[in-house]
């Protein structure tokens, strides 16, 4: 299992966590997120932007059409990490890369 921290977590339906951490098993599905907390062991400090959704393959361009519906529920989950966010701004940046974790 890995274990990624980041600035914002984008769940279904718009909703986001400040600052969370999500859980990712050995085959890129997510079982577990939660808000940050606390430090715990193994975890890697990403920042940006995860996004959780259905969807196991994306493009940069279409970034704001990953997040899932709940009409969705028992699929995979997959996570995907938006780095070099404008948050101010509300898009990517020219340096922004979309991967999925």
């Amino acid at each position: 299992m890995k274990r990624y921290a980041c600035h914002r977590l984008y769940t279904h339906q718009g909703h986001f966590l400040k600052q969370a951490v999500v859980v990712i098993d050995e085959d890129g599905t997510v079982v577990h997120y939660a808000p940050f907390e606390e430090e715990q062991r193994a975890t890697e400090w990403i920042g940006g932007i995860i996004i959780l959704s259905h969807q196991s393959e994306a493009e940069l361009a279409h970034w704001n059409s990953l997040s899932f519906s709940e009409k969705l529920k028992g699929f995979p989950v997959f996570a995907w990490h938006l780095s070099h966010f404008d948050f101010e701004q509300v898009k990517p940046t020219p340096q922004s890369v979309l991967r999925r974790l």
